[in-house]
């Protein structure tokens, strides 16, 4: 999949009162799916709480907090069949939508990302909320490539990562 030329950048002012702490414990409980604009608002209004100016980050923003709770992978130690079979889906995930991610979950984090630019300029950035995720996103879209970061730098107050 290409990057996706029809993105929307964030305007962090539209999201100001979006967070509902309600919605992310239905989201996280499995008891309700999100789709992108509205994980979009949640994480983005998020970014105006007093929990995130006290750096205190919502877990269910984080791809590392999906994969590390899914039940898909409890499994008993010598399962190598089942550890075959999730390799070989995971490898087909990748090939389906260009992401190697695990859970529905990590995917619309991905995809609530990857909308916000092209990541190929300052201007059309990727909008992340945290520098962890930032790297998220890097493992998950380009998980056994050879990019090797060349420069960090600040470009108009973002974070620039050059590969």
């Amino acid at each position: 999949m290409e990057l996706n030329d029809s993105f929307t950048k964030v305007d962090f002012n539209q999201y100001k009162n979006a967070y509902d702490q309600d919605v992310i414990q239905a989201w996280k409980s499995r008891e309700l799916e999100l789709d992108v604009e509205t994980l979009r608002a949640m994480m983005y209004g998020f970014t105006f709480t007093n929990d995130y100016a006290e750096g205190n980050l919502e877990d269910s923003f984080f791809m590392d907090y999906w994969r590390d709770n899914s039940s898909e992978f409890d499994m008993e130690p010598d399962s190598s069949d089942v550890i075959d079979d999730l390799f070989e889906e995971a490898l087909n995930n990748v090939m389906e939508d260009d992401y190697m991610v695990d859970t529905p979950q990590e995917r619309l984090l991905m995809q609530t990302i990857e909308r916000t630019g092209d990541g190929k300029s300052p201007e059309t950035a990727f909008c992340v909320i945290d520098v962890h995720q930032e790297y998220e996103y890097i493992e998950r879209k380009y998980p056994f490539c050879c990019l090797k970061m060349t420069k960090q730098s600040v470009c108009n107050g973002k974070d620039c990562l050059h590969f």
